[in-house]
């Protein structure tokens, strides 16, 4: 599938565009979206999330196998094909959304929903597999509202000082995808060693708070501790995001 997805993009047309005379530094043009207190509120929220939710996937991909005891075809069941079924079905809805409500109310509403789903997970064992299913699905379905408001926000500030005249001298191009991917990269490298270093720290630890409640493992201390990271990612980084025209 990789090789047939390589052969295919050959066959889509290749816009030629003129060589520009002027080209700033790489360093020099992805140093403008840094000055922009707007984006930096921005990027704080989204690196924030990323770092909370994006190495997840493998532990509770583990937690599945391991506590749920899932076969493979569940896991990938759960983890996998009803989210994408999920993803299907909302994205137009968070899409009208976005047109309707603007942005940045869409990060809350789909933000606030990741912080229980994230929590939940410590509900899910081996007579709750029904419980998985819900939340990775609904995560997703959320985690989908995440990623179109980001998506375009990112496009508005490229270009969002564009005036009537069309003078494109202050727009921030193409730097703002640039230093997004690399706060997003970060964030996941860095999310991930936190969460490896976290897992191996308590590997052996359990706790039992009342007899007969369940045992806590180190994969519930990551559920909750990226449940609060959702929730200090809009607490912290959204209120100071500015966006004119957004409903309240």
């Amino acid at each position: 599938f990789g090789v047939a997805d390589i052969a295919m993009f050959h066959l889509v047309p290749d816009v030629p565009q003129a060589p520009k005379k002027h080209v700033a530094s790489l360093f020099k043009a992805m140093a403008k979206p840094l000055k922009d207190k707007n984006y930096l509120w921005f990027a704080g929220y989204v690196a924030t999330l990323q770092f909370a939710f994006i190495p997840m996937a493998q532990y509770l991909t583990l937690y599945a196998m391991d506590k749920a005891e899932l076969k493979n075809r569940d896991v990938q069941l759960m983890m996998l094909v009803l989210p994408m079924v999920a993803q299907f079905i909302v994205l137009p809805v968070w899409g009208r959304a976005a047109d309707r409500m603007g942005k940045k109310p869409l990060l809350v509403v789909a933000t606030l929903g990741l912080v229980p789903v994230g929590v939940a997970w410590c509900f899910m064992g081996k007579g709750s597999t029904w419980v998985g299913y819900i939340l990775a699905s609904l995560g997703t379905a959320l985690w989908t509202g995440v990623e179109v408001a980001n998506l375009n926000i990112v496009l508005e500030m490229s270009g969002s000082a564009d005036d009537a005249s069309g003078d494109k001298s202050k727009s921030g191009g193409t730097a703002y995808h640039a230093v997004n991917s690399v706060i997003l990269s970060m964030a996941a490298v860095l999310g991930g060693l936190a969460w490896g270093g976290i897992a191996q720290w308590l590997k052996d630890w359990n706790w039992t708070p009342v007899s007969g409640w369940k045992t806590l493992t180190s994969y519930d201390v990551m559920f909750i501790a990226s449940g609060l990271l959702r929730l200090a990612a809009v607490m912290l980084f959204l209120p100071k995001l500015h966006e004119p025209t957004a409903s309240p």
